[in-house]
């Protein structure tokens, strides 16, 4: 989970939890550069910096006021230290008490101190096994496997693997469902690629190889920004990465489909930080709000459930010469959609030359009978049946090169199918 806090000062620090079941109950331990260690007891509903020291509610061995990750592995608490290659875990099942060291100096050849830790689970053949996968600021990867890690016979290295530096932050790995995606200033690479021998340099491993331009620039322009994250969105079916835009701003994001593997932009998402929770992805904003990107609308309130706007989108195709380099003319284009509502409000145009200019805003139409807050309850169904439509658009232009650019309105859940387009060929020039 990522959260974000702020100090006295003022000054907000991205920052990793993790929740703890002990004997004595439920925890959240969370860490961040700026507050340490902070833990959240269920049973007093309160937060608390934990201090160092060998009393309760205190760990002895370290400064809790140096953790600046935490995660959980076969039962045990481990924290990183800030600015050093050093792990430290506390005893089986403990929230608080006596922190052992775990240092890896020896093992993160590309130097730079430890950025997290994470919990892998992965089928090796012989049934699910649990990873403890280590990422070095200088882009070192190194994996262990056991149990305890006081015991040399039970717990080992795997080996230590090189992905290439990381960018600012701590968020830089995800579970992606018996594999685990981890970013560096290259691009997003599953690693269970990497752990097999494949080259760091081989572009068709990384599964932002589509965007790697446009990926590589935004890295070289905002790898030193905080807000790089990764996060599964279950509802969309999708890997959304968000990017920094400038410290304590909103970040932009990019989002792959899982099903196709292909990539596209979220706009107008206002997301500071995010987790999922239960099936759904939680974020919250530079403002202090927290928000659900849930349903085919935009804007609903818990003041005002039945308030909403319609959610804007666009598309453009890639450009092709369709088989030849003559010129052509686009005269009609014929989208169809389905959704579980009315017909979207589009506009559509034929684009030549590589013209990546964006379509003006589109109005959406008068709401149809099942349209959200519109709708009789009991009595509108929402039986999720979808409905197909095909519009037809006069197109005007020239060119070798043609793209289809699309851009609407909608609420309801919509999905487009194809398009269709007529045209005519001409000659070379």
């Amino acid at each position: 989970m990522v959260y974000t806090f702020s100090d006295t000062s003022g000054r907000a620090g991205f920052g990793v939890a993790h929740n703890v079941v002990t004997s004595a109950g439920h925890f959240l331990a969370y860490c961040d550069d700026v507050n340490g260690l902070i833990v959240y007891d269920e049973n007093s509903d309160t937060w608390a910096a934990v201090a160092m020291g060998a009393g309760a509610g205190e760990i002895d061995g370290v400064d809790p006021a140096n953790l600046v990750f935490v995660t959980m592995f076969k039962g045990r608490v481990w924290f990183v230290e800030r600015d050093s290659q050093n792990l430290w875990y506390l005893d089986t099942g403990a929230i608080y008490g006596t922190a052992t060291k775990f240092a890896l100096g020896t093992q993160l050849r590309a130097g730079g101190p430890i950025v997290g830790a994470w919990n892998w689970t992965i089928d090796g053949g012989k049934g699910m096994d649990d990873l403890l996968v280590i990422i070095s600021k200088g882009g070192d990867v190194a994996i262990y496997q056991g149990i305890d890690p006081s015991n040399a016979d039970a717990f080992s290295i795997k080996g230590v693997w090189y992905m290439g530096p990381p960018p600012t932050g701590r968020d830089i790995a995800t579970n992606y469902g018996g594999d685990m995606l981890v970013m560096s200033r290259t691009g997003i690479v599953p690693l269970s690629r990497l752990t097999i021998g494949s080259g760091a340099i081989e572009q068709s491993q990384y599964s932002t190889y589509k965007i790697a331009n446009l990926f590589n620039q935004l890295m070289e322009s905002r790898a030193n920004l905080n807000g790089w994250s990764m996060r599964l969105h279950p509802q969309d079916n999708a890997l959304i990465v968000t990017v920094p835009e400038a410290d304590g701003a909103s970040t932009t994001q990019l989002a792959m489909s899982l099903s196709t593997k292909g990539w596209s932009r979220y706009r107008d998402l206002n997301i500071y930080s995010s987790e999922v929770y239960a099936g759904k992805l939680y974020f919250g904003t530079v403002s202090g709000s927290v928000c659900i990107n849930d349903g085919a609308v935009d804007g609903v309130t818990l003041a005002a459930p039945d308030t909403f706007s319609a959610i804007s989108w666009q598309v453009l195709t890639r450009f092709e010469n369709l088989g030849n380099a003559r010129q052509k003319q686009v005269q009609l284009i014929r989208p169809t959609f389905v959704g579980d509502t009315d017909a979207p409000a589009f506009s559509a145009q034929a684009r030549y030359g590589y013209d990546f200019s964006e379509l003006d805003p589109v109005s959406p139409g008068p709401p149809g009978s099942n349209t959200w807050g519109s709708g009789i309850w009991d009595s509108t169904l929402w039986d999720n049946n979808y409905t197909a439509s095909q519009f037809t658009r006069g197109a005007t232009g020239l060119g070798t090169d043609v793209a289809i650019a699309l851009r609407g309105s909608s609420v309801g859940r919509t999905i487009l199918v194809g398009i269709d387009v007529m045209f005519t060929q001409g000659g070379i020039l």
